[in-house]
């Protein structure tokens, strides 16, 4: 027997197509809306802004510059709209000029404003949640970094361009940024510190010892502790940039020509073979390993291993790419796992991986033969010598 609601629901069905089926868009239109929310945007479409006049800048803020010790800025040194700079010396400018409230220092800070802005506008490929997010010990691809409040690295936040040098990160905090003693921020795979942007929402701060890597846009103040070091710029634009024994060095991109049909500015590089030929101990090996970009005009290669692995032992990679000689005995053998990395002259870069065995050396069937043979031979040979003596015997 169907109990009473069920027999509700049944009718209430059949007396309402009209209502089920709105119900059933609005459903289908919830999950659309959800798909599109947890769907990710997809990384690449973020670009470099211009940093106009404040490009030359290594060091600009808004009020004041106040160095301790003997801090080394390398580009030009401003402030706008203050006009105090003090710590100069000890502190030293290096190809630059330094501005105190000057024109060119009230242009940079203009710029400074459009360039943040730009940064800005950018879509989010990845977003952090409130509260304060600690990347550190994170690797990260290019692409725009969004913290709802504020961002920490405590250790080492690696930047993986992905053999791009025209690949950008972009770093957009609500409020705070800071790192802890000794943090780093690394570039790997072809990657240029001047495509490395960081808007702060409100004061960023580097820790004793930090080696920072991009230009900080701030809308307040950046404090460098003891010897932290920036490649890139500090750049605030209503506060003060704080110095203590530090290196600032403003950073420009290396100009590339972006080969046709490639990403980046660096073409694909491929290695050859794909797979590499087993070695025998104690048996001469020569085995040359190729790299190309699959374009008419080929460039020169530099060949390396990199990573944890090793070639076996009695063999060595040349820089010309040739894996050469003479496997070594460990037990029976054994398989080796290793990554060769082929540079060109425009420091772009392919690599592959390998994994070959080193074989003890086992007597083919023909040679197996031969020795049998050669010991008959010896046997009759002996036998007709020997033979009439041992029968007089």
């Amino acid at each position: 027997m169907t109990p009473p609601w069920g027999r509700f629901v049944i009718v209430k069905v059949l007396k309402s197509p009209k209502e089920m089926n709105m119900r059933f868009l609005k459903s289908v239109a919830g999950f659309g809306l959800l798909a599109l929310v947890l769907t990710p945007v997809s990384a690449g479409a973020q670009t470099a802004p211009s940093l106009g006049a404040a490009d030359s800048f290594a060091v600009l803020a808004g009020s004041t510059v106040t160095n301790t010790g003997s801090s080394v800025v390398t580009g030009d040194l401003g402030v706008s709209p203050g006009s105090a700079i003090t710590g100069f010396p000890p502190g030293l400018v290096s190809g630059g000029t330094t501005d105190a409230g000057g024109a060119s220092a009230n242009a940079a800070q203009n710029s400074v404003v459009t360039a943040a802005n730009a940064l800005l506008a950018q879509a989010c490929t990845t977003n952090f949640g409130p509260g304060n997010q600690d990347i550190g010990g994170l690797t990260l691809t290019p692409g725009v970094y969004c913290f709802a409040s504020s961002a920490a690295i405590t250790g080492t936040v690696t930047l993986n361009a992905q053999g791009s040098a025209s690949a950008v990160f972009i770093f957009r905090t609500g409020s705070t940024l800071v790192t802890a003693t000794n943090s780093s921020v690394v570039m790997i795979n072809g990657g240029q510190s001047c495509n490395v942007f960081w808007r702060v929402g409100s004061s960023a701060t580097l820790g004793t010892s930090t080696t920072f890597v991009g230009s900080i846009l701030a809308l307040t103040s950046i404090t460098l502790n003891t010897t932290a070091r920036i490649s890139g710029r500090a750049l605030a634009q209503n506060g003060a940039v704080t110095l203590d024994s530090n290196t600032v060095a403003r950073t420009t991109c290396a100009s590339t020509t972006p080969a046709p049909g490639t990403p980046g500015g660096c073409p694909i590089i491929t290695l050859a073979p794909t797979t590499l030929p087993n070695g025998t101990v104690g048996v001469a090996y020569s085995q040359a390993i190729t790299a190309g970009n699959g374009l008419a005009s080929d460039r020169t290669y530099t060949f390396n291993l990199i990573g944890t692995g090793a070639v076996p032992p009695g063999l060595s990679l040349s820089s010309a790419g040739v894996l050469a000689g003479t496997p070594l005995a460990t037990g029976t053998g054994g398989t080796y796992s290793f990554t060769v990395r082929a540079t060109d002259t425009s420091n772009c870069f392919g690599s592959a991986a390998y994994t070959m065995a080193t074989l003890t050396s086992v007597p083919t069937l023909p040679q197996f033969f031969l020795a049998l043979l050669a010991a008959s031979l010896l046997a009759i040979g002996y036998y007709r010598l020997r033979g009439p003596t041992i029968a007089r015997e």
